[in-house]
């Protein structure tokens, strides 16, 4: 028996090129569009929750790159004064719908997570990351929302904003943009205190500066 088993596995590992060709035809990536589904969350959890909770850490990340990637394409599309920015539009709208998907996949993972028998703090984190790509989604609501309005200003032929006007905004935007990917970059806990003071610092200045150009 183990001869035999011996020879099959020789006789299996020449012809793994072709049966890896065979495989790559029949199931084809799709072409262009984004990816609407994080694949890396299986269906098939194991009986411990608790083993599952980095699965869902990686994922609420992956969500948050999205929604990094998804502000900067608004940043360059803020900055484009091309009347036709219908290709940036369905860009950022299939990033919108990806984030949307991965909201509900996330969302109902954890709920399945939150059913198996949980210590006091990885509850808590459950909670947590259930907060999060909350606020993750309405971002990317909010910038897809922007999008939209510069697509709407450059098609109706507005008057560009003053040069010094038009610096502003850029800043604010960027500091805005620096802000996501702070938050990207400490949303595994612990937090520590000083990126708790960065945090408000970015808040505070992101709140002065729109103060400062609504006046102007």
């Amino acid at each position: 028996h183990s001869l035999f088993n011996l020879i099959n596995i020789c006789l299996l590992i020449g012809f793994v090129p072709w049966i890896a060709k065979v495989v790559t035809r029949w199931v084809r990536e799709e072409k262009g569009g984004t990816q609407t589904r994080l694949h890396y969350i299986t269906q098939n959890l194991v009986e411990v929750g608790e083993m599952n909770l980095p699965e869902a850490q990686k994922a609420v990340e992956g969500m948050a790159d999205l929604t990094v990637e998804m502000y900067g394409g608004f940043e360059r599309v803020f900055a484009d004064r091309s009347t036709d920015l219908s290709k940036a539009v369905t860009k950022c709208k299939e990033q919108e719908d990806a984030i949307d998907q991965c909201m509900a996949d996330i969302t109902e993972y954890l709920v399945r997570l939150s059913s198996a028998e949980l210590s006091e703090r990885n509850a808590g984190a459950i909670t947590s990351m259930m907060r999060t790509v909350a606020e993750l989604e309405e971002a990317s609501d909010c910038v897809y929302r922007l999008v939209m309005l510069t697509e709407r200003r450059n098609r109706k032929g507005h008057e560009p904003f003053s040069d010094d006007t038009t610096l502003s905004l850029k800043r604010f935007a960027r500091s805005v943009g620096e802000f996501i990917s702070f938050t990207r970059d400490n949303l595994n806990p612990p937090v520590s205190l000083n990126a708790l003071r960065e945090a408000e610092e970015y808040e505070s200045t992101s709140d002065e500066m729109r103060r400062m150009l609504n006046k102007a």
